[in-house]
């Protein structure tokens, strides 16, 4: 997945993905998680499998994943519990059961700050939040770019007021 390679990836795949996230639950054919493989790829992602236990037909990681979007909502990777189950030798279901450490609260407030200050000052990006497809990750990646170099942040104040 490092490497951003649809091909690769999808060949662990059987012909359906199942992606269970805590209570979020989707279910993807090989053509529909395309989608969201090109999203996701945009950002640049790393995956670091930590730990690695077979228990059955079950497989338990303990993934790191970092990427642009995680570096600036998460201000560095975050870390997941997953089960990924497998059926005649291909995935056919991942769970992630568990976010460790996980800085929620860091997470909702930069991505509120984005959203608001995107909506204020660049609403032909608004609604990028919700637009999974890879012309949508392309304008999140723009607004998170707009959003820090912005001409309105704190230290630009503070260098005004100190002369």
């Amino acid at each position: 997945m490092n490497d951003s390679d649809y091909a690769k990836v999808i060949g662990f795949f059987q012909d359906s993905i199942r992606f269970n996230e805590m209570s979020y639950k989707r279910t993807f054919s090989k053509s529909e998680y395309h989608q969201l493989f090109a999203w996701d790829s945009v950002f640049h992602p790393k995956y670091e499998i930590l730990e690695l236990e077979e228990k059955g037909d079950e497989l338990h990681l303990l993934v790191s994943k970092e990427c642009e979007r995680i570096n600036f909502l998460h201000e560095g990777p975050f870390f997941t519990n997953e089960v990924f189950k497998i059926e005649e030798d291909a995935i056919h279901q991942i769970d992630v059961v568990e976010y460790v450490d996980f800085k929620d609260s860091l997470w909702t407030a930069k991505r509120e700050n984005l959203v608001s200050w995107i909506a204020e000052h660049h609403p032909e990006l608004d609604g990028f939040i919700y637009d999974q497809t890879k012309e949508g990750a392309m304008k999140y990646k723009k607004a998170i770019d707009l959003f820090k170099n912005r001409k309105d942040s704190v230290s630009v104040k503070e260098n005004n007021s100190n002369q």
